[in-house]
């Protein structure tokens, strides 16, 4: 059979020709005046993963700020005082943009949104005011962006097209400046050809049923069923009990331990379910699939983002009233090996009821030639059923409803605020099904990726309401491959671009292709449903999409139409997102992040966030501990017990000896939260000062905005008005602050040498009155989203005076922050530890810290403090990282007890000839106790550890690795055994357990050669069992937690420890370690 192809592109000016001809926009000029980025009242940059900031405003194109990621990265122009301002234009470098958001930092008002960015970006706003402009973007790959142009034009632009190829019905932008390669209209002035404007109704034809467009928030909502599930009073699991469950034997088991299969339950996933984990346990239960088969009722729910279904489906049949939501299911095959739920991530069919699939992540690695079949399939009977804010990506097919024409019996579905990225078709294929599609987006890298989106067929309505395609071939369709068409109603607001594009080959079956008027797809029949939605505008969906789909982000749940007050259900066995249909009253409801429970709000009837403490997460909270562009009280958390409460529970827990540090956190109610500013009458030092030197329970933190970009903080400089220290350095008060003005007067030019001369030279004398400040009682210094680093010093943790505590400090947490050294000088006279714990202080949490070639200690312990854990910091060429005792005769230090894992210690490639035979006391132990384990050595290869007078090390699954090309020996094995003969040579005064460490040679990135892998054999005396003095909770997650020594551990360290690693497993935010190594390799240096 021959076939014939129909090309059809629809855009701001429509085409209908084999060969498109380029259209271009001229207009009248307008007059810019003064780009106000650059001369507007204090004008300035900062942002949120973008350095460099200021070249955003620098007036050059060939200077750029480069994003530190891809996903809601920020930069933002400032002012002293508010600007008004009417166009923006944006320079990119490149084209990795792919959508991006104009925001108002103070009150969050979206100016404009859009897709790409490219060499110029005009975007014409009209009158606005702002202190400050966040530009928000979403890219391909790290963006950069070239120069950030604000201005108040003047003139009044038009545009005509100058192409001798007329235009279509749809005119061009008024707003299009003839310099623009690429231009942007504000949502409030979108002319016709691309969206309706804000000002035009937007509501669903339902007959008298409308659906109003709400403005925009972009920030996290709680999870809300809406759509046909809400209307059928969906509630899995609510009233019934909760289960935790982390293996696939342990959900069926659930499944099937009930009193019956009507009995409701809330299973809650906290873990990897594969094949190697989970049996049957009978009620139709399967080794290869979890099946929900022939039972109601239930409600399967991730905790955190730790619920990933890895190669493994679920398949819902003959059930109902069934909640599917905050999992991550991935590449379930139907064929290959091995094999799940005939290759779909969710499968429902015959006779499945009352269903909400909310917040999942559903993604495959290819198609059907790849062993992949549908991310979610409806058939033989599916009804009433809403899919909310899932991430279907990378698959060929997103999923149909009826899979024949035959198949009839499937019909009302709801799909909202779901984001289908680079997905092939099927989004969704529709076959008789009633079926209401609003708020969803819609991504590709290119149009001609794409299949199809939404294809109606054989008799199928499809109601069309305000979303969002970018690079969509045939967005909405009814396709010839069935004889019969289905049909649509659209509201005339959605937003298809660059263009509407259409490319289909036609058979002998129905074709048929909506018709264009003004730029939006019309409708080809009425098509109502029975319920009311408030519908976000199309061109506000791809930021809140983004911000909301996936895993992690359900927070507190809202279920309308059928709920219960929370009050009438004990704590302990409300589901969140779902509540008995018997009432009409809603609930919001917590997620516990901890696994422990989930636990109903205090307040009813309400979507608000509240924090309590009783283990549970809001999404208020999530926010607030992993948003950079969302201030400390910019939540509903208000108060300073709710702010630290929240920063206390997502931080997480210690394991080890110091399992009882709380910090700042007083869970009698007396927390306080100190936000260190800038710009302001006191230092940010002073300020740190003040907050820490007290024993008040005191979470400290900085402020996310002022401390955007990189900022050094040096405590020395409160001693800057010392007329001694100006004395010896030769430096006026105002040098001495600001060092480099110091180098400058000087001669010394270049950071390295001006650190050196001024830090390890003028400084390094005896007499010198400088000495690093002390930390009191009940502190946590958090440095979480924020760019402030310490420069040449630090803190200390307690006092002492030759050997005798002078001050004693307990439950003390510093974590999330960077040190930065000025280079090793041996005995300095200010002794610029960056930690040192000392007098006998103890409860100390030393977390996710960078240290970077500091000047002496990374972290000392001294003068018997103890109970201190040390786990993800990342040292990079220290050379003395942890002494444990500063003096043979000193007897307190038989108290020091330490906990040190999940380290990283790396000397990098380039220092290692200086510094490999230096790098060592891992620690340097006099007296006391030290449990290390799964740390990670890269590099080091001379005594690593020391042990003097009866010290006690027990390490266990530690990895040692040293770049292959670094060998200093004729052959491997001379190297291999010469390296671990010295890192233990140094041990004959102490005792020391060594269980499963190795040694191996490697890459630079830390690809481990298993060949070279050796054991590392010395002992010395006999070390008990440390653990055995920990709690049980710090036990279990020990043992839960522990990598073998090898390519996993050095991978998962890699990705992370240290300020900017991932979230480590401490915190209840924290991925399971596949979440993290699928992440992808970091490099280890």
């Amino acid at each position: 059979m021959k076939f014939r192809t129909i090309s059809k592109c629809i855009g701001q000016y429509a085409v209908f020709t084999a060969a498109s001809t380029l259209l271009a926009c001229a207009v009248q000029a307008q007059t810019l005046g003064a780009n106000l980025a650059v001369t507007g009242p204090s004008a300035g940059a900062d942002g949120s993963g973008f350095d460099n900031t200021k070249l955003v405003r620098d007036g050059s194109t060939s200077t750029v700020s480069y994003a530190g990621g891809t996903s809601n990265q920020r930069v933002s122009v400032k002012w002293g005082s508010a600007v008004t301002f009417n166009t923006v234009i944006l320079r990119e470098a490149g084209t990795k943009v792919t959508t991006w958001s104009l925001v108002d930092n103070d009150s969050g008002t979206v100016f404009a949104t859009g897709t790409g960015i490219g060499a110029q970006r005009v975007i014409n706003l009209g009158t606005r005011s702002s202190r400050k402009i966040n530009l928000i973007v979403n890219a391909t790959s790290v963006p950069g962006i070239a120069e950030f142009e604000v201005y108040n034009a003047t003139g009044t632009a038009s545009s005509v097209p100058v192409s001798s190829k007329p235009a279509s019905s749809s005119s061009a932008p008024s707003s299009i400046p003839a310099s623009s390669s690429n231009s942007s209209v504000a949502p409030s002035s979108i002319p016709a050809s691309s969206v309706a404007p804000s000002s035009t109704p937007v509501s669903s034809s339902s007959a008298g049923v409308s659906s109003s467009v709400s403005s925009v928030d972009i920030s996290i909502r709680p999870a809300k069923m809406e759509g046909f599930a809400a209307h059928a009073g969906v509630t899995g699991g609510a009233g019934g009990a909760v289960v935790t469950v982390s293996t696939g034997a342990q959900l069926n088991a659930a499944l099937c331990g009930r009193a019956s299969m009507t009995t409701p339950i809330t299973i809650m996933v906290n873990g990897t379910i594969n094949h190697s984990n989970t049996t049957a346990q009978g009620c139709n239960t399967q080794a290869d699939v979890i099946e929900i088969k022939q039972m109601s009722n239930i409600s399967i729910i991730g905790v955190g983002t730790n619920a990933l279904f890895d190669e493994m489906g679920i398949h819902v049949r003959d059930a109902s009233n069934i909640i599917i939501q905050n999992v991550h299911i991935r590449n379930v095959k139907k064929s290959g090996s091995p094999t799940s739920n005939g290759g779909d991530a969710i499968g429902m069919e015959t006779n499945v009821n009352r269903v909400w699939i909310d917040h999942n992540w559903l993604e495959a690695s290819g198609g059907e030639k790849d062993g992949y079949d549908s991310l979610l399939d409806m058939k033989a009977g599916v009804t009433n059923v809403t899919a909310s804010y899932n991430l279907f990506n990378d698959s060929s097919r997103a999923g149909l409803i009826g899979s024949s024409d035959s198949d009839d019996a499937n019909t009302n579905i709801t799909f909202h605020h779901n984001w289908y990225k680079n997905i092939e078709q099927r989004t969704p294929l529709i076959r008789h099904a009633l079926v209401h599609i609003y708020n969803n987006y819609w991504s590709n890298t290119s149009q001609d990726y794409m299949f199809h989106a939404i294809n109606s067929r054989m008799n199928a309505k499809a109601l069309v309401e305000s979303n969002y395609f970018y690079n969509v071939n045939n967005p909405l369709i009814a396709s010839d491959d069935s004889s019969t068409p289905g049909c649509w109603q659209t509201n005339n607001e959605n937003t298809v671009l660059p263009t509407i594009y259409y490319s289909r080959t036609v058979g002998n079956g129905a074709l048929v292709i909506p018709a264009v008027v003004n730029g939006q797809l019309q409708s080809t029949c009425s098509v109502s449903v029975p319920y009311s939605v408030t519908m976000d505008r199309s061109v506000d969906v791809p930021a809140i999409v983004m911000a909301n789909v996936g895993v992690g982000k359900i927070g507190n749940v809202t279920a309308t139409s059928s709920s219960v007050p929370a009050s009438s259900k004990p704590a302990s066995s409300i589901a969140p997102s779902s509540v008995p249909a018997s009432s009409k009253s809603s609930v919001a409801s917590s997620i516990a992040l901890s696994s422990s429970s989930v636990v109903s709000s205090k307040s009813s009837s309400s979507s608000s966030s509240v924090i309590v403490d009783n283990g549970t997460i809001s999404a208020a909270c999530i926010q607030l501990a992993t948003n950079p562009s969302v201030n400390w009280r910019d939540t509903s958390l208000q108060t300073d017990q709710e702010i630290v409460s929240c920063l206390s529970k997502t931080l997480g827990k210690p394991v080890g000896y110091g399992e009882n540090a709380k910090g700042g956190f007083d869970p009698n109610g007396n927390s306080k939260l100190t936000v260190i500013t800038k710009n302001g009458s006191v230092s940010v030092e002073q300020q740190l000062l003040n907050a820490l030197t007290d024993n008040a329970h005191n979470w400290i933190v900085f402020d996310k905005i002022q401390f955007a970009q990189p900022s050094e903080i040096g405590m020395y400089r409160t001693f800057c008005n010392n007329t001694t220290v100006q004395s010896l350095l030769g430096a006026s008060e105002a040098e001495c602050i600001n060092y480099r003005q110091w180098c400058s007067n000087k001669g010394f030019s270049g950071d390295a040498t001006c650190r050196n001369e001024f830090f390890n030279k003028a400084m390094n004398k005896s007499a010198i009155p400088i000495r690093i400040p002390a930390i009191g009682s009940n502190k946590t210094l958090d440095g979480r989203m924020t760019e402030a680093y310490f420069v040449f010093s630090g803190f200390a943790i307690g006092k002492d005076s030759e050997g005798v505590p002078t001050q004693t400090s307990e439950s003390v947490i510093l974590t999330h922050l960077k040190f930065q050294g000025a280079g090793h000088t041996e005995d300095h006279y200010v002794d610029p530890d960056m930690i040192r714990s000392t007098g006998a202080s103890h409860d100390i949490w030393i977390h996710k810290n960078t240290f970077d070639t500091t000047g002496d200690s990374a972290f000392d312990v001294k003068i018997g403090a103890n109970a201190i854990t040390m786990s993800f910091n990342r040292l990079i060429n220290v050379k003395r990282a942890v002494l444990h005792g500063s003096s043979d005769s000193r007897t307190i230090n038989a108290n020091i007890t330490t906990t040190m894992h999940h380290n990283s210690f790396v000397t990098t490639d380039d220092s290692y000839m200086l510094l490999g035979n230096t790098l060592r006391r891992v620690p340097l132990l006099r007296r006391g106790k030290t449990h290390m384990f799964n740390n990670a050595f890269v590099n080091y290869r001379n005594q690593v550890l020391s042990l003097r007078v009866g010290g006690s090390a027990a390490l266990e699954d530690n990895l040692f690795m040293v770049n292959t090309s670094l060998q200093e020996k004729s052959t491997t094995a001379a190297s291999l055994a010469e390296i671990s003969g010295n890192l233990f040579k140094d041990i004959s005064d102490g005792s020391l357990r060594n269980d499963r460490n190795f040694l191996w040679f490697g890459s630079s990135n830390c690809n481990l050669d298993s060949s070279t892998k050796t054991t590392l054999t010395a002992t010395n005396g006999s070390v008990a069992n440390l653990a055995a003095s920990y709690s049980a909770a710090s036990q279990a997650t020990i043992n839960t937690w522990r990598f073998a020594a090898g390519q996993e551990l050095v991978d998962y360290l890699s990705a992370t420890t240290g300020k900017y690693g991932q979230i480590p497993f401490n915190s209840p935010l924290a991925g399971d370690k596949y979440y993290v190594l699928g992440l992808g390799k970091v490099s280890c240096q």
